[in-house]
């Protein structure tokens, strides 16, 4: 309902004095009122009593009469035709009429213009980014000169701007986000928005959508997307866990004065998401404590820990062993995760290497083989081991060590040197100082003979069963011979074997179990200008479990 005030009366009844504060008084009025109802179409009218104090200070002014003028209209529409619609009147029945106030509370009818105002094409549009403001327009036409436009907020009705007698057309100002309603009313009279109401909403902005990487540790982090799109991209650290220089990583600690000591606490395993995550999740393997220098930096080196976190788990320790079904994947490298104060201050993956940061970050993804023999691969008919590369998922977010065909592949420039097979082949591996394996098939020699005859029993040291006894497996100390070849990076890939941490050989061929050795001695061939033909012997015996070498 929308009441117009059209007309107030004050009537005196009585007037009386308070005795007891001299100049105050009270009135009483018979009040008599009018106010149009423009939903209704009729006038609701009526008196009652009412009273007024006065004469006292802050006093508000006795009420005064007040008539709506009579030659302004209160409002116009189309009577209708029913005689129980509102607002019907017998007299003007279908025609549009205009309604003034008669002077005395009460209203008279005229005929008016035909009422042509008309809304449409109204548009509501959401602002435009941040701190825009949104906006609505709209197309009104009429045949009057002017019109004046009230927005209303929908729910409570509140008046919020009002565009006054401005020319007909394209109109349209800017508006909150919100409900709201709108009535329009031309110079004859005319009025739209009042029954029905005219309601239209300004909707909200739309949110801002960046779309970008969205993990902080990734490379191509962006602070400003609001939507992952998938695009990031990763660096994976990977240090060598047998590195001369260990595994250094420097923390500047916070606070005045600086404490004397830092604490944190070495993860090991594989990071969520990581293809190897369910077999060995990341669990804490040690809590390190490193002293704060006079520099104000603390330094951890976690060598020492992820040495031992390498390898196959057996008898409570971790040991490399060759016959594992994880030693050319899992056993080869460990994820790492360095927590001061339970916040991330390095992580990567250490590879059971001795290579420092620099060559490892250049072999990362160069598809090129960790082997101590770098491009060029010898192979043996007959026999197959395979070489493996530093690699990470399409994403780089996850270092793996995947295995390489020892082929030619036409684009690394890999050359495969084919070697002839010795008469008694005796495969040796072991881990290459610059990580993966090395891999040789020597010619077995017994130069020290077998503790027993051929074919004679006896119990094998590493297992502890019965073995009997054959050309190429003695418990006494073994000889055998690389064969005569000609390539330089073989043998310099060959001189390895000294160096390595483990080494394991096959007593009964390719493709039987592998046996821990120790490497007694031996002669590798040294480069010399001009040299081109190399022959290296090596001597070694089985080793006792206890005794492994390296890890």
């Amino acid at each position: 309902m929308a009441l117009k005030r059209i007309y107030e009366a004050y009537t005196e009844v009585s007037r009386q004095d308070d005795p007891q504060n001299p100049g105050v008084y009270t009135i009483q009025y018979e009040y008599t009122y009018s106010f149009w109802d423009d939903v209704a179409k009729a006038v609701e009218a009526g008196t009652q009593p009412s009273s007024y104090m006065g004469g006292y200070a802050g006093a508000p002014p006795e009420p005064q009469a007040y008539s709506w003028p009579t030659d302004t209209p209160l409002d116009a529409y189309t009577v209708p035709t029913d005689p129980a619609a509102a607002g019907y009147v017998a007299q003007y029945a279908g025609q549009y009429v205009t309604v003034y106030h008669d002077g005395a509370g009460g209203v008279t009818y005229a005929p008016a213009d035909v009422c042509d105002l008309a809304i449409k094409n109204i548009r509501p549009q959401a602002p435009s980014g941040p701190g825009a403001p949104g906006s609505v327009s709209f197309e009104a036409t009429t045949s009057a000169a002017t019109v004046t436009v009230n927005v209303h907020e929908a729910a409570s009705g509140a008046f919020v701007l009002s565009l006054f007698q401005v020319a007909p057309g394209l109109l349209g100002t800017n508006l909150a986000p919100g409900n709201y309603a709108l009535r329009v009313q031309d110079a004859q009279g005319c009025q739209l928005g009042i029954s029905p109401e005219i309601l239209f909403t300004v909707p909200t902005a739309p949110a801002l959508v960046v779309l970008g990487c969205m993990d902080e540790e990734a490379t191509n982090y962006n602070p400003l997307a609001t939507e992952d799109n998938g695009t990031c991209r990763y660096a994976p650290r990977w240090v060598g866990a047998w590195s001369p220089e260990g595994v250094k990583v420097t923390v500047a600690p916070a606070g005045d004065p600086l404490p004397a000591y830092l604490s944190a606490e070495l993860l090991a395993g594989y990071p969520v998401g990581h293809p190897l995550a369910a077999s060995r999740p990341l669990v804490r393997v040690a809590l390190l404590r490193a002293t704060v220098a006079p520099s104000g930096l603390a330094t951890f080196d976690l060598a020492p820990y992820l040495r031992a976190e390498l390898g196959s788990l057996q008898q409570g320790a971790r040991r490399l062993d060759l016959n594992s079904a994880t030693a050319h994947t899992s056993d080869l490298f460990v994820g790492f995760q360095l927590l001061v104060g339970g916040a991330s201050v390095a992580k990567g993956y250490a590879l059971n290497s001795a290579l420092d940061e620099v060559t490892l970050e250049l072999l990362r993804g160069s598809d090129l083989p960790l082997s101590p023999f770098g491009k060029t691969l010898p192979v043996w008919g007959g026999y197959d081991f395979p070489v493996y590369a530093l690699d990470e998922d399409p994403s780089g977010r996850f270092g793996l060590v995947t295995p390489r065909p020892a082929a030619n592949d036409g684009t690394k420039d890999i050359r495969v040197v084919n070697l002839p097979c010795p008469r008694y082949g005796l495969p040796v591996a072991w881990l290459a100082p610059g990580g993966g394996f090395g891999y040789w098939v020597f010619a077995g020699n017994h130069a020290l003979g077998d503790e027993v005859g051929e074919g004679q029993s006896y119990l094998e040291a590493t297992t502890q069963q019965l073995r009997y006894s054959s050309r190429t497996a003695s418990r006494q100390v073994v000889e055998a011979s690389s064969g005569v070849f000609s390539q330089r990076a073989l043998a310099e890939g060959l001189r390895t074997l000294r160096r390595s941490v483990q080494a394991w050989y096959q007593p009964e061929g390719p493709g039987t179990t592998w046996v821990p050795i120790t490497l007694k001695g031996g002669s590798f061939p040294a480069y010399r200008e001009g040299r081109n033909r190399y022959e290296a012997t090596i001597q070694f015996t089985e080793a006792v479990p206890q005794y492994v070498q390296g890890q």
